[in-house]
């Protein structure tokens, strides 16, 4: 088989490779000898990406670890034909044999992290991964200063209403102190994995993790306010839809919504809009509003601390009560309805 035609099948289960998530490719170029083509491939673990570089041949492919966390002597070990079998069985016809690579490659690097957390010497970190060590997603990566831990914030059997919630990932990075021992009374926790479309939700940062609380009684806390926090933005907005003139609503992360309103003048037919915006603290703290002209640039903040507002009210009063004082207050140029 030729070069160039080895080339093209290269390229085309690059394709297949570019849609796995957390895949990257490098510029793709011949092989030296012009027989094959070469290329950087980067596998994404834990917030992090590992770098390879990839040469397919006629006979065969070989990869050479480019990145600090896989020093040559540790890699050799690790990545064999009998861990990585399709060192052994990839063909340039398999359209499959990179995106089996990469899976197998990943796999490898997990399960070996895996154990080093498991025997770790810093007894917090293996109690932590016990409470999570049941998620299929699953990642970890052990290094001189922390131990980081990537995983599904719900579970697959979580009694959510918003099954988009379940993409979003916790990662936690606990910290080591010289030869693995404790090295902090606290480990940083973040957010990963939000949909695009969820950009809120993606501002949570979570409250630090006391590293003297279990992560069996720290994860539930996270995972009850970013679903509780979901759940009461949608039944309010929600509660504006379905009793007043919606023109927008925001359907994904439930942060936003838009209402038209007109003049309460018998004849008039002047309209504004009037925007709400919901942040993380909904609904302990309002939504801010704004009226907005309809066909133009002007607008209208209305003050929180001046709105008639109770988080203990039910959504029906608090959409009710919220329109009425952006309606009657001074600021607006006239009165409106909706």
């Amino acid at each position: 088989m030729s070069g160039c035609t080895v080339a093209n099948l290269i390229r085309s289960q690059l394709r297949e490779v570019e849609a796995c998530e957390g895949v990257t490719v490098g510029d793709v170029e011949e092989t030296p000898g012009g027989d094959g083509t070469r290329f950087r491939l980067g596998i994404g673990h834990c917030g992090e990406t590992l770098l390879w570089l990839v040469e397919c041949l006629p006979g065969g492919i070989d990869i050479t670890p480019l990145d600090a966390r896989m020093p040559l002597p540790d890699a050799f070990d690790l990545f064999t034909l009998e861990a990585v079998p399709s060192l052994a069985t990839w063909t340039a016809e398999r359209s499959d044999g990179i995106v089996n690579l990469c899976r197998e490659l990943r796999g490898v690097f997990s399960r070996h992290h895996r154990r080093l957390a498991e025997d770790h010497p810093n007894k917090k970190v293996p109690l932590s991964l016990d409470a999570v060590k049941h998620h299929d997603r699953l990642e970890c990566l052990v290094t001189v200063s922390a131990v980081h831990l990537r995983f599904p914030l719900f579970g697959p059997a979580a009694a959510i209403s918003d099954p988009r919630l379940l993409p979003i990932m916790i990662h936690a990075k606990i910290p080591c102190g010289p030869h693995g021992t404790d090295g902090g009374a606290t480990a940083e926790v973040a957010l990963a994995g939000v949909p695009g479309n969820m950009r809120l939700t993606g501002t949570l940062q979570p409250a630090p993790w006391d590293l003297d609380l279990s992560l069996w009684d720290y994860l539930p806390r996270v995972a009850s306010s970013v679903a509780t926090g979901t759940a009461k933005r949608r039944e309010f907005l929600q509660a504006l839809a379905q009793s007043f003139s919606a023109l927008e609503v925001d359907g994904a992360d439930w942060s936003q919504a838009v209402l038209l309103v007109k003049s309460r003048a018998p004849k008039s037919k002047v309209v504004r809009l009037l925007s709400f915006n919901l942040g993380l603290h909904f609904p302990e703290q309002p939504p801010l509003m704004k009226l907005l002209e309809f066909q133009g640039s002007r607008t209208w903040p209305l003050a929180p601390q001046a709105y008639r507002y109770s988080p203990r009210w039910t959504v029906h009063r608090m959409a009710e009560e919220l329109l009425s004082h952006a309606l009657d207050e001074s600021n607006v140029p006239a009165a409106w309805t909706a």
